[in-house]
């Protein structure tokens, strides 16, 4: 899946497929799906449990796609910390 070009139903199954959790579902049934996805890709990448359903590329792809700049670039920053690659 290209994650930088799904929609955000697509990418809350995706979520919801690699977690095992209705986080992800949650964002395709929101009022305003943006705010929703920016919740839960910020708790993928602070929670380390969570985090490793993903690989560190597709983290950075989610993350990439917070729409509010200073979550966007916490959640980018946590990401350089842990090392993940760009």
């Amino acid at each position: 899946m290209d994650l930088q070009r799904a929609s955000y139903a697509e990418l809350g199954r995706f979520i919801a497929q690699r977690t095992d959790s209705s986080d992800g579902l949650s964002i395709a049934h929101a009022t305003v799906p943006e705010i929703r996805y920016n919740a839960v890709v910020g708790q993928l990448v602070a929670d380390v449990r969570l985090g490793r359903c993903f690989t560190k590329l597709e983290l950075r792809s989610l993350a990439a796609r917070i729409t509010d700049g200073v979550k966007r670039r916490w959640a980018q920053n946590i990401l350089d910390l842990s090392g993940a690659p760009r």
